[in-house]
């Protein structure tokens, strides 16, 4: 992923794909632990919105999303 910008202690990632109305599992785990990580989710038929609670920016390849849809 690439990295993502705090804003009111939330960093937001926004990965757009092609899965339309298909139902969608979102796992977000770590890189460097392998562990997964509390989030906020939201699909549309073309974007996933996942929301990470950070007061601080995140940098890139931090955490890796596993979608299944």
């Amino acid at each position: 992923n690439t990295a993502l910008t705090a804003s009111s202690g939330v960093c937001t990632w926004t990965i757009t794909n092609t899965l339309g109305t298909a139902d969608v599992i979102v796992t977000v785990k770590e890189v460097a632990t392998g562990d997964e990580v509390d989030t906020g989710v939201n699909t549309t038929d073309s974007t996933i919105t996942i929301t990470i609670n950070s007061e601080t920016n995140i940098t890139a390849d931090t955490y890796r999303a596993i979608i299944i849809g």
